[in-house]
């Protein structure tokens, strides 16, 4: 009769497996390489983050498709001596009349 094959010896606890892997990779090519990886994640999140909201999403803006203020003269009625200068910003709904000064009626 022949001879059985020998027996595998038996397994290595898991800590002296690491160990003896780590001896042979080398703790300066673990430690690169963890550095790099993390380098690596740390640009991919720069590169592909989303952008910050900028300020002028939270102030008022005018609803027309002008962002300038609506100036306008309207002449004077017949009792006043001067027009006046209405300007009226529509996002806001501001408005401010004062008189120009021109010289009187004849």
């Amino acid at each position: 009769m022949e001879s059985l094959p020998n027996r595998p010896p038996p397994a290595r606890p898991l800590g002296e497996a690491v160990t003896a892997w780590v001896a042979w990779f080398g703790v300066v090519r673990l430690i690169v390489i963890v550095a790099s990886v993390l380098g690596v994640g740390a640009g991919a999140y720069w590169l592909l983050r989303a952008p910050a909201t900028p300020v002028e999403t939270s102030t008022n803006t005018p609803s027309a498709a002008s962002d300038l203020a609506l100036t306008m003269i309207i002449s004077a009625p017949p009792n006043m001596d001067s027009p006046q200068l209405i300007s009226a910003d529509e996002g806001t709904g501001v408005t401010a009349a004062r008189t120009i000064a021109t010289s009187p009626r004849p």
